[in-house]
């Protein structure tokens, strides 16, 4: 789901930051962590193409604990 907490806290954490740059790299680096996940899933998907999304990966890693 997307939020419209993307379009109000820039302002916030330009605020709190207190430099353009140190703004830019708080939004960056959660970014470039969010596209390192993407890129794990990609490979868990192109080795495991079944449906039922992460709960199967998970059933596959931990069996009926899952």
């Amino acid at each position: 789901i997307i939020g419209s907490g993307i379009f109000i806290t820039p302002a916030a954490v330009l605020q709190q930051a207190g430099s353009p740059a140190l703004s830019l790299l708080m939004w960056l680096l959660p970014a470039g962590l969010s596209l390192l996940v993407r890129l794990c899933f990609l490979e868990l998907f192109s080795a495991m193409p079944v449906s039922g999304g992460e709960y199967k990966y998970f059933y596959e890693l931990y069996g009926p604990l899952a």
